[in-house]
Order: structure tokens, then C-alpha cells, then sequence
């Protein structure tokens, strides 16, 4: 269940960069490949990735210990590059499900968020954050 906490809060933070880039690309699928892109660097700058190998859901029942732990950048680019994939093809089919919302603020801002909420759901299904935290969580 904290996995659903964990991706309305991804979709937030999908939806916050947005917000940022959205004032200097105004294209919505160039916008997809950058909030993707600087989705993971950012998260690993500001210690998201530490914070989600310390405390998030699958790194939890894999690192069944109380030793803490740090997010390296091992394997980050190839992260960045399935995020990117996946924001563009994700976002391209809930632009045509979404086609009936004409405010394109607001369109946008659901999409992005769905996307940041689906992708994360996806990599909790899909084992993708179990091969994050067993190559990228080191014990300090």
C-alpha cells in the first residue's frame, strides 16, 4: 500500500517540473522528454534517491536490515533513458485518451501527473525498482 503513497507523490514532482519547464519549452513532447530526463538527475542531486533506498517500499523488503543507506549513480543514465522512453510513450497515448479536455493547462497537468503515477506503479510491477535498489543502494 505505500507503494500508492509513493506514486501520487511522483506524480506531484512530475508535475512540478513541468511547471518549471513548461515556461521556457512550449512544446508538450519536447516537455515529455525533458521532465523524464531531468525527473532521475534531479532526484538524484537532491537525495530523492537516497531518501527512496533509506525508506522506499521495495528497498525496504529487499534490505531487510537497519543499516543505512546511499544511492550512488550507478546505472543512472540507462534509469534516465527508460524514464524518457517511457514518459513519451506513455504521454503520447493519454494525449489521444485525453483528447475530449480542451484547457490544455489543465490537460497537461493531469497527464503529467498520470504519467509520474503510472511509470511508478509500472517499475514496482515490472521489477525495475528492485534492480534499482539491489545496483544502486550501498550500505554507509
Amino acid at each position: 500500500m505505500r507503494y500508492l503513497f509513493e506514486s501520487v507523490l511522483v506524480g506531484i514532482y512530475s508535475v512540478i517540473i513541468y511547471f518549471f519547464i513548461s515556461y521556457f519549452i512550449p512544446s508538450f513532447f519536447l516537455s515529455l522528454l525533458i521532465v523524464g530526463f531531468i525527473k532521475h538527475y534531479l532526484g538524484y542531486y537532491i537525495g530523492i534517491h537516497t531518501f527512496y533506498c533509506k525508506y522506499g517500499d521495495k528497498c525496504l523488503k529487499l534490505h531487510n536490515d537497519n543499516t543505512n543507506y546511499i544511492s550512488n549513480n550507478n546505472f543512472m543514465y540507462y534509469y534516465c533513458l527508460l524514464d524518457v522512453f517511457l514518459y513519451f510513450i506513455f504521454g503520447y497515448i493519454l494525449t489521444i485518451l485525453f483528447f475530449w479536455i480542451h484547457n490544455l493547462k489543465i490537460k497537461y497537468i493531469i497527464i503529467f501527473f498520470l504519467i509520474g503515477f503510472i511509470i511508478h506503479m509500472f517499475c514496482e510491477k515490472y521489477f525495475i525498482h528492485d534492480m534499482f535498489c539491489m545496483m544502486n543502494c550501498n550500505k554507509v
